[in-house]
């Protein structure tokens, strides 16, 4: 399944959100899809500081909806 995360990251320290990015993610849980897109945001030089799944291919935007981190 295709999840949609968003992931916040920090360019320099001390961490903060600086930039925010979206991944369209596939992963066989929420779980696998924030790992993935955490990773994807490290890959890039920068610090992933938080994330968040915000859709899915069956519901594109949870609206507002959260989920435990």
């Amino acid at each position: 399944m295709i999840f949609y995360v968003h992931v916040g990251v920090a360019h320099s320290r001390p961490p903060e959100i600086h930039e925010y990015r979206r991944y369209a993610v596939e992963g066989r849980s929420m779980i696998d899809a924030k790992e993935a897109a955490l990773q994807m945001a490290a890959c890039t030089s920068v610090m992933p500081v938080w994330a968040r799944v915000v859709g899915d291919e069956e519901f594109p935007a949870y609206a507002g909806w959260d989920y435990p981190a």
